[in-house]
């Protein structure tokens, strides 16, 4: 327990490090409660508890965090002299790392959580990886990515059913366009010439098919997230406030700073990586040159790099460099990791480690950077869901991948995560859904007892 704090320190927070614990214990102000409360440093799992948070334990096993459905610390600072904004976050782009914990939980709690907003989560992914560098030591492949993954990672997002699209791929489709036939043609040849030597000039490879998709690919994922972001304003007749299209393999590997602290009016991106921008610019940026691309107005023609294509994004939107995002590759030496130039340690003194100290530490060579159990840590199936869907899907279970069925997995929709209230245990064996998926019943004895959640 902690020691009484005088009212002037009125909100503040007392941190100590007990163990593997760092805790955090918080006084919140809301008129009547404003009392500190204990945090109980023998719970084994991190909980929300009045207005005390118990904020991260590492464990052999994995990360863990507060209780969802907490309200963000970020969000009581902001609240005094600033109105909450609505914001579209959106992860999309080929899976790759995404389902890595390093990567969804960054994502979480150092961008949902750090920035303290009325967020609302979207992903618009691909299973499997493509490269549009064909060069050997740049050209290597992440594992294909199982629906089981990414609903697990999109459950721990807060991901509701219809705010996410996930495509097998690996590649995008091309615009059907006459007068683009030359161009293909000559990278179908400088594609099949690589292949067949596994070399070439330098810069050859910006004239290959490979690179033609991977633009193909960046703007066709950006304008999946606008038109998921779309039918969310016309579902909810609310339009949002500002808008976040990030690369689904970018680890944050630091918080992002409360809103009140950002400019939201002003568009402010990370390479092409990351762009937090306000809702009425969104369209113009993102859905107007995917429409110049696939309605034959703008080729990417041969010896142009995908930057300069880009121009009209970039030049309307200004770097900021402090942004703590960073795509995240596995330690392969098919995978260079040379993007650590791009890595940063905002504000450091002399006698503070140095971004190239750090980098490998914190991204591609972290112990966290490999695919979680499905079970460990998230045992949604524990209870049924709570149902905030169409009527006729109220009896039905959740599916990974979005939506309400009793074909979940037959129907490609993803394994089941939680059951419905008439049908509400999930058990053992998967023997429904013609034996791919864990049944769902009021008795579990027939199918192997209860699914049991295994400790994270």
């Amino acid at each position: 327990s902690f020691h009484t704090v005088s009212e002037e320190l009125l909100p503040c927070a007392l941190m100590t490090l007990r163990g593997t614990f760092l805790v955090i214990c918080v006084r919140f102000s809301n008129g009547t409660d404003t009392d500190w409360r204990t945090c109980d440093l023998s719970e084994k799992e991190a909980h929300v508890h009045g207005g005390c948070m118990m904020q991260a334990k590492r464990s052999q096993s994995g990360l863990t965090h507060p209780t969802a459905g907490a309200v963000p610390i970020s969000a009581n600072w902001c609240s005094a002299a600033f109105q909450m904004p609505k914001m579209a976050i959106c992860f999309h782009g080929g899976a790759r790392s995404f389902h890595h914990q390093l990567v969804y939980k960054t994502q979480k709690w150092n961008l949902v959580d750090g920035l303290g907003v009325d967020a609302t989560v979207f992903l618009h992914l691909t299973r499997k990886d493509a490269r549009g560098d064909v060069r050997p030591e740049f050209a290597g492949l992440m594992q294909e990515t199982t629906t089981d993954q990414l609903s697990d990672a999109a459950v721990r997002l807060g991901v509701k059913p219809g705010h996410m699209k996930v495509i097998d791929g690996p590649n995008a489709d091309l615009p059907q366009c006459p007068n683009y036939v030359a161009e293909y043609n000559a990278r179908k040849s400088e594609q099949d010439g690589w292949e067949k030597t596994k070399e070439g000039l330098k810069d050859e490879h910006l004239n290959t098919m490979g690179y033609l998709l991977s633009l193909a690919g960046q703007l066709s994922h950006r304008e999946g997230c606008m038109d998921l972001i779309r039918k969310e304003e016309a579902n909810t007749k609310k339009q949002f406030d500002n808008v976040i299209l990030s690369r689904a393999d970018l680890t944050i590997y630091g918080p992002f700073k409360p809103y009140c602290m950002y400019n939201l009016s002003v568009p402010r991106r990370f390479q092409d990586w990351f762009f937090m921008v306000p809702r009425s610019l969104a369209d113009d940026m993102f859905t107007k040159l995917h429409a110049d691309f696939y309605e034959c107005r703008k080729p990417l023609t041969l010896d142009v790099v995908v930057e300069s294509y880009e121009s009209s994004i970039l030049a309307a939107s200004q770097q900021d460099a402090s942004l703590p995002v960073l795509v995240t590759r596995e330690n392969h030496p098919d995978m260079p990791n040379n993007i650590c130039e791009a890595f940063t340690n905002p504000e450091r003194l002399p006698a503070d480690p140095a971004p190239g100290e750090l980098c490998g530490h914190l991204t591609f060579e972290n112990n966290f950077n490999h695919p979680a159990s499905l079970l460990k840590g998230n045992c949604a199936f524990l209870k049924p869901h709570e149902f905030n869907g169409n009527e006729n899907d109220k009896s039905m279970p959740l599916c990974g991948l979005g939506g309400y069925s009793w074909n979940c997995m037959s129907g490609n929709r993803g394994g089941r995560v939680q059951c419905p209230r008439s049908a509400p245990i999930m058990c053992a064996e998967k023997s429904c859904d013609e034996g791919q998926d864990y049944c769902c019943d009021t008795n579990c004895g027939p199918h192997g007892g209860p699914r049991l959640c295994e400790s994270a």
